[in-house]
């Protein structure tokens, strides 16, 4: 029985390891992306590095909650919605260029991202 417990203990540990890898390496993926489109300094990678990794590890706890069952997909539309004004905000101050010039940019990196494994 408790080498059975220790399994599962192991088996949920080592998928909460993978997910967090996954998120880092959309993360690194976006930002690498973002850095070459718009020049961006170290010094913005570095910011840009941290504030849209709180993003994406809040997007995946939201996920989570989603699936099981304790927020609906409405209520995570509105965070996700909110999440992506914040992203966009943060953008547009450190490029200089507005929502509709960055639109394109994120349209297509978020499409990429799909397949990053």
């Amino acid at each position: 029985m408790k080498k059975l417990s220790l399994l599962f203990a192991l088996i949920a540990i080592c998928g909460t390891v993978m997910a967090q890898k996954h998120v880092e390496k959309k993360v690194n993926y976006f930002v690498d992306e973002t850095v070459k489109e718009y020049n961006l300094s170290e010094d913005h990678k570095s910011d840009l590095h941290e504030f849209y990794s709180v993003q994406a590890k809040a997007v995946a706890a939201i996920n989570k909650e989603v699936k099981a069952g304790n927020k609906t997909k409405e209520e995570a539309k509105v965070i996700y919605k909110k999440n992506n004004q914040e992203l966009t905000a943060f953008l547009s101050k450190m490029t200089g260029k507005t929502k509709k010039e960055l639109r394109p940019f994120l349209d297509r990196v978020r499409e990429e991202m799909k397949s990053v494994k």
